[in-house]
């Protein structure tokens, strides 16, 4: 899965302040990133302190952004496994 095809998957939804792999450092924004090969959802808080949850496989990381976008009903072919949901609901990690 490359930025492009994430592109390509959400183009027709507005994403506002949800940046499809790129990080961004600026506070209040959300988005996706691929980092070593993997792809790890982030958001920033009021200080632009960034919160990692992941890592997530190509699919699951589709799944992954239409949750937070609240679009999972437009995504279900790509619904997390029982792994990929343990990842989403418990894999954080904080970077100040």
């Amino acid at each position: 899965m490359t930025k492009e095809d994430l592109d390509q998957l959400f183009k027709n939804f507005n994403l506002k302040e949800f940046y499809l792999g790129e990080l961004i450092k600026k506070p209040d924004v959300e988005g996706c990133v691929l980092m070593n090969n993997v792809w790890y959802l982030y958001s920033t808080d009021n200080l632009a302190n960034i919160t990692y949850t992941g890592p997530f496989r190509n699919d699951s990381i589709v799944y992954a952004c239409a949750l937070r976008l609240n679009l999972s009903k437009h995504f279900k072919k790509y619904k997390f496994s029982k792994d990929d949901r343990h990842i989403y609901m418990h894999n954080h990690y904080r970077e100040s």
